[in-house]
């Protein structure tokens, strides 16, 4: 972890683990206060958290369960992880953590949570999480894609999936992710054209 809390003017650079440990995401909800999270090498297959209330002169870790790739926080004390499958959220600043329920099978990538009680993470599909008491549980909501569309030759491309890579909510009414889409076309038989694949960008708004 590389950072400085005051103004950008240095960068200083700390090692903190020899177990060829992987942070991923973090997430500095105040100036003293940043929660990092990715997962652990030598033990393989487990979750891990540094969390510093001193910004980032002292980091202390902790071993989670599910590996966890991104995290946001609505403020100093509630914040929400997630990783492929999973969703984990705290409220006491990253020191304990407990699985969210209800439709918390997320792909991971991307939290965003404007405030304590309301967060948003990524789904399965055309689908996102939304949780509006502070990660501890979650419903899905979804949006569709045009079926088919023009197509940069030929067509009709019909869509076949879309995958997610991102989400942010500057408000809890307003959310913005990212990803792309993946539309195929199939050319007429008298032609010598193998079926064509074209992966537009999408912009999902709410």
């Amino acid at each position: 972890i590389a950072g400085s809390l005051t103004g950008c003017f240095g960068w200083w650079s700390q090692l903190l683990t020899t177990d060829q440990a992987v942070l991923r995401g973090i997430a500095c909800p105040s100036a003293t206060t940043c929660v990092a999270v990715g997962w652990t090498g030598a033990s393989g297959g487990n979750g891990r958290v540094e969390v510093t209330t001193d910004s980032g002169a002292h980091w202390s870790a902790q071993t989670v369960t599910p590996l966890v790739d991104a995290v946001s926080c609505g403020d100093a004390q509630h914040c929400v992880a997630v990783g492929a499958g999973d969703i984990l959220a705290s409220a006491d600043s990253g020191s304990t953590w407990t699985a969210g329920t209800g439709a918390s099978t997320a792909i991971g990538g991307s939290v965003s949570c404007p405030d304590a009680g309301h967060c948003w993470a990524l789904g399965q599909g055309q689908s996102m999480l939304a949780s509006s008491d502070g990660g501890a549980t979650w419903h899905t909501q979804t949006w569709t894609l045009p079926a088919q569309f023009g197509g940069p030759i030929g067509g009709p491309w019909t869509f076949g999936g879309s995958t997610m890579a991102s989400v942010a909510c500057p408000s809890v009414t307003v959310c913005v992710a990212v990803g792309q889409a993946d539309y195929g076309w199939v050319p007429p038989p008298e032609t010598t054209l193998p079926p064509q694949s074209a992966f537009p960008a999408v912009v999902v708004t709410t």
